[in-house]
């Protein structure tokens, strides 16, 4: 299989990532919108698609494809969008009009012409080098990083939210440490 496939093949399956992350997310919004984001499941799982396996299918795509072959596909995820949110998966479906369907044809025929005409390089890798950077020490460091970065975010929210006092009715475990951090926090008065 040739590398130009086999990245098209990533970053397509990247952009797919990115939709299904991004109606994950407005779905959490519109069933919960009273909870802050890090305690929704179906946002952090978006988030998880959109931030975390989003960027590691591009960054193995980047390796293999010229930034201006995969710089065009992401409109391929718009596409995608459009299309999941019409099957109503995640929200209700939404009816696309006329002039979604034209721009989403021709999204598509801007990344099929730049797929199949768009600039090769001179020495593409084979498809064992490709399958061996996946298991480099280097790119397991960097999608361990990636995923300790993101818990570190939503547990920094997940705290900041407590102290605030917004998710001590959802999370027991913070219950304690909210309080007491409520009773010895300063009273902000203002002067008349």
């Amino acid at each position: 299989m040739p590398a130009m496939f086999y990245g098209v093949c990533l970053i397509t399956l990247g952009c797919s990532f990115a939709a299904t992350g991004l109606l994950l997310m407005k779905s959490s919004t519109v069933r919960s919108p009273q909870l802050p984001p890090f305690l929704r499941p179906r946002w952090l799982l978006g988030f998880c698609f959109l931030g975390i396996l989003t960027t590691v299918v591009d960054v193995k795509v980047l390796a293999i494809l010229p930034l201006s072959v995969v710089a065009p596909f992401a409109g391929l995820t718009i596409v995608f969008t459009l299309a999941l949110a019409a099957t109503g998966l995640f929200t209700e479906a939404e009816v696309l009009s006329p002039a979604d369907l034209l721009a989403s044809a021709l999204i598509l025929t801007g990344v099929t012409l730049v797929s199949m005409f768009g600039p090769r390089s001179e020495s593409e890798p084979t498809e064992e080098q490709i399958m061996a950077s996946f298991c480099e020490p280097l790119f397991g460091l960097f999608a361990a990083l990636s995923l300790c970065s993101v818990l570190c975010w939503v547990c920094l929210l997940a705290l900041t939210g407590a102290y605030y006092g917004r998710a001590v009715s959802c999370c027991p475990l913070w219950v304690s440490w909210a309080a007491t951090s409520m009773e010895n926090a300063p009273v902000v008065t203002t002067a008349a």
